[in-house]
């Protein structure tokens, strides 16, 4: 079969050659989100994943958050704290995960869109799911950036805290022993254990890191957009769709719920209720004709 040219081997097989993308030539025209899951705080805690996104023109670190998870729903608290502090921006290139791309389709062979990408359509923000790691080569290389330095970062912040002297501290950046040393010892009096803590560094961390490898973009004109007339809130929420019932009530999460009105109000109210859950937690209701009122049926 190798003869034949049927069946190649690993060995034999070429290569494959991956052409580098061009960078965009404007801040907030693509953002390149990822998450990673590590061992951030070593031995001191649990694994945990960071959520990376990187402008695709300038490389620059934009939000880094430590999850316990890689879900829906954290990626959508970090893109709200992405637009409020910077705008929102035209795309985002992500992997292929569950999160970003529904991976079966209906039987009809349609893609129905996921929770966050169902909050992007919203907002006008374009995913593109991104077909090899290597595409999304700039934050793949980012995270591997972050898994070595943030981690060497973290160890070399509890060390300045615990350091007794300016000559202490000088031997301990000086020498990678005598940094590993004392960084068993200070990590066990008082090291970076939680995500909490993590994620108060990760913070100034970034502006570190921006400084030394951030690069200016071709283009200076700036490509977020306003969100002025954009509900946020409503955006960044899980949907579904519940049935209501002849006496105006549905069921959500366990819960019975009454819509206020009358049964002559079923047919303005429709069939059906969108029920919106927002990253705070409150719950709000959709008929055809705009929001409902409702409450907990007794």
């Amino acid at each position: 079969m190798k003869r034949d040219g049927i069946w190649v081997d690993r060995e034999s097989k070429e290569p494959k050659i991956h052409s580098p993308r061009k960078p965009r030539d404007r801040r907030g025209e693509l953002v390149q989100v990822d998450g990673s899951y590590h061992r951030w705080f070593e031995k001191r805690g649990n694994e945990c994943c960071l959520l990376v996104f990187i402008d695709d023109a300038t490389s620059e670190l934009k939000i880094l958050r430590f999850v316990e998870h890689e879900s829906s729903y954290n990626y959508m608290a970090c893109l709200k704290s992405y637009i409020e502090e910077f705008g929102c921006p035209l795309a985002l290139f992500s992997d292929r995960h569950s999160i970003f791309r529904a991976t079966n389709p209906t039987a009809i062979g349609v893609r129905t869109l996921t929770q966050f990408s169902r909050a992007c359509s919203r907002l006008y923000i374009k995913v593109i799911c991104a077909e090899t790691p290597q595409a999304k080569g700039r934050v793949e290389r980012a995270n591997r950036t972050l898994q070595d330095r943030l981690v060497k970062e973290l160890k070399l912040n509890i060390l300045h805290s615990f350091a007794l002297t300016p000559q202490t501290k000088g031997r301990v950046e000086r020498t990678n022993r005598v940094l590993q040393d004392r960084m068993v010892k200070a990590m066990r009096l008082a090291g970076v254990r939680t995500i909490e803590e993590a994620n108060a560094f990760a913070s100034e961390y970034v502006k570190q890191h921006n400084k030394r490898f951030a690069k200016p973009p071709r283009q200076e004109d700036n490509h977020h957009r306003s969100t002025a007339d954009y509900d946020l809130d409503g955006a960044f929420s899980q949907v579904q769709m519940r049935r209501v019932t002849k006496q105006l009530t549905f069921s959500f999460d366990g819960q019975e719920y009454r819509i206020k009105g009358t049964v002559e109000d079923l047919l303005a109210i429709g069939p059906y209720v969108k029920v919106e859950v927002r990253l705070n937690g409150t719950m709000a209701v959709f008929g055809l004709n705009g929001q409902l009122t409702f409450h907990l049926a007794r």
